[in-house]
């Protein structure tokens, strides 16, 4: 029985909703992490979000997390310094989020 992704299942929702909704001049990526493989390239940043939106001249990181579920003291400690960066930081738990 394959496992349950629910955070999976968002990002190939929120990516398939930014493709669409995202004006022109606006570029997003997912940052792959949560694979041993991925994680222990140089320069990867344990705790990064999960997907970065760049707008305006300005970075958005939005951390996707399944309903009930809460960022690490490690993701907010990186949020925090994203934040001092002068980047936006959310939590997404569904599309119907709203900032």
């Amino acid at each position: 029985m394959k496992r349950q992704q629910p955070e999976r299942q968002l990002q190939d929702a929120l990516c398939k909703w930014l493709d669409k909704a995202l004006p022109s001049g606006t570029w997003y990526s997912a940052i792959p992490g949560g694979n041993r493989s991925v994680t222990t390239t140089p320069g990867y940043r344990s705790g990064t979000s999960d997907v970065m939106i760049l707008h305006d001249g300005r970075a958005i990181f939005l951390e996707l997390k399944a309903p009930r579920k809460t960022a690490t003291k490690h993701q907010r400690d990186v949020h925090a310094e994203l934040a001092l960066a002068g980047s936006l930081v959310a939590t997404v738990r569904s599309l119907n989020d709203s900032y």
